[in-house]
């Protein structure tokens, strides 16, 4: 199994120019970026489709291979897969602001709204997928990768500055979420088991093609007569990107439920009913981003099972396919091809152990939709008591304005009567007794309406005080989203004993 990257300068070297086929050739081509002459004699070396090269650079095509008689041809032929990629906006940047264009090589990718507050960027790259036989027993694989370097273009080239194009860096994470240890094969000189424990950031840090080849340089993965067999490492790959991303994803929805959580206990705690303008305005804020970050997740899942149906993971076939292979090899006939039976047999249980990871995956994803869901509609719930107590406010002030009517409009008359002479004629001696009955009167009921609206102006701003926690607490927020999980559900079960034991008491 080979893998190169196909420079200019080997083209001819690297693909035989007989026709002799050799039995059991099996070769694995990765292509990163490359010149689309180089795609071009890849293309007519090995008769593939121009239409496989085109759909690699448009994400918004989907390609569907089919033979003469229009059947749908098998993921050993084709399929295409996107990947989480995440970069940082360079510390270089001042602008201008506006709509960029993401490009990876010489493809755009995505389109992304850059503001002050923008500190990254988030889209997919891509990863295209050939097979096919190559003489007796022998395959072709050819895989298409985007290339690591991702630079940011503005769509709309500003006069003054008509080079707005700039390289991304790589994202670092505020703390790390994900983890893998590679654990090296058992050492019988030595008696153990070799690992090594690294902080690996597949999608964000490591390029695609250098992890390919990372894999594979360790030996050759198993493989069998089946072309997809040998995008083995591939898939792996491509599987680690996403649970990383994921658990990224998980960690931040954490935090903000944390927050809110605790905002929440703060209120109860304080006894507020109503909120005030500012927190009514960010609630709604909150409310559009997990608007947002549902549609988002949506878009995960699709990919998701998008990948698992081009990984075949639920493709019972393939896998009854693979044991019949296991068994046809197990023959008499076959007892001389003792390691093509243990290679089979290992491509059957990897691709068992990958297709429990994808549905695991996907099945996160779906928790992490049903807990927005649930948020979501929290946040509903919260929104109805408000409006009640917004009518409740609204009913107590008709309620004092028909009480202020009630004293202001008799006091007034009285008040006129009491301040004219015996003919009705205003006399200036009494018109004293008309500030003195009025004045008096409208003072009073402005303290007693302005009495509650001061003194829930002084409890909002001491709650807004007491909800303001320092660095340390912050700091300890930001620690470990596993352990205030672990908090959150140790104080709703002792909640629940203290509701249990005054019901039985």
């Amino acid at each position: 199994m080979n893998i190169t990257e196909l420079p200019h300068y080997d083209c001819d070297d690297f693909f035989p120019t007989s026709k002799e086929k050799k039995i059991g050739d099996r070769r694995l081509i990765v292509v990163e970026d490359t010149d689309p002459r180089v795609l071009e004699h890849i293309g007519i070396t090995f008769g593939i489709p121009p239409v496989f090269f085109l759909a690699h650079c448009d994400g918004w095509v989907n390609l569907s291979i089919v033979d003469q008689a229009c059947a749908k041809q098998s993921c050993s032929r084709y399929w295409r897969v996107p990947v989480p990629q995440i970069r940082a906006i360079p510390s270089t940047f001042k602008g201008p602001y506006g709509n960029y264009v993401i490009e990876t090589g010489n493809v755009d990718r995505w389109s992304v709204k850059i503001t002050p507050q923008t500190k990254h960027v988030n889209f997919r790259s891509q990863v295209s997928y050939w097979g096919q036989k190559d003489g007796e027993d022998g395959w072709i694989a050819i895989l298409l990768v985007d290339p690591h370097q991702v630079s940011m273009r503005l769509e709309t080239l500003d006069p003054k500055n008509p080079n707005a194009c700039y390289k991304l860096d790589n994202w670092k994470p505020s703390r790390n979420i994900f983890s893998e240890a590679s654990v090296k094969p058992f050492n019988a000189a030595v008696g153990l088991q070799g690992w090594s424990m690294n902080f690996i950031h597949q999608s964000y840090h490591t390029p695609i093609f250098d992890a390919i080849n990372m894999d594979t340089s360790t030996g050759i993965p198993p493989h069998t007569d089946d072309p997809f067999s040998g995008t083995f490492h591939a898939r792996n790959f491509i599987r680690s990107a996403w649970e990383e991303w994921m658990y990224q994803r998980v960690c931040e929805f954490d935090d903000q439920f944390l927050n809110e959580h605790r905002s929440h206990s703060l209120y109860l705690e304080s006894g507020a009913l109503g909120s005030s303008e500012k927190e009514l305005n960010e609630a709604v804020n909150r409310y559009n981003t997990l608007i947002g970050e549902i549609r988002s997740i949506k878009i995960d899942l699709r990919h998701v099972r998008s990948i698992i149906w081009a990984f075949r993971c639920k493709d019972p076939d393939y896998l009854r396919e693979q044991k019949t292979y296991l068994k046809v090899k197990d023959q008499p006939e076959h007892t001389t091809r003792n390691e093509d039976f243990i290679t089979a047999m290992d491509v059957a249980n990897a691709i068992e152990e990958e297709s429990k990871l994808w549905i695991f995956l996907e099945n996160k994803l779906e928790v992490m939709e049903s807990d927005i869901n649930n948020h979501m509609e929290t946040f509903s719930q919260l929104a109805t008591m408000e409006e009640a107590v917004a009518s409740s406010k609204q009913a107590r002030s008709g309620g004092q304005l028909t009480k202020i009517a009630t004293v202001v409009v008799p006091c007034s008359f009285v008040a006129s009567i009491f301040s004219m002479g015996g003919d009705f004629a205003v006399g200036g001696s009494l018109f004293f007794l008309y500030w003195a009955i009025t004045v008096p009167a409208t003072l009073a009921l402005l303290a007693w309406v302005l009495h509650k609206d001061i003194k829930d102006s002084y409890r909002n701003r001491f709650l807004a005080h007491s909800m303001t926690p320092d660095a340390n607490s912050q700091a300890t927020i930001g620690q470990n989203s596993g352990l205030r999980r672990l908090l959150g559900r140790r104080q709703k079960s002792g909640s629940s004993d203290v509701e249990n034991a005054e019901k039985r008491a």
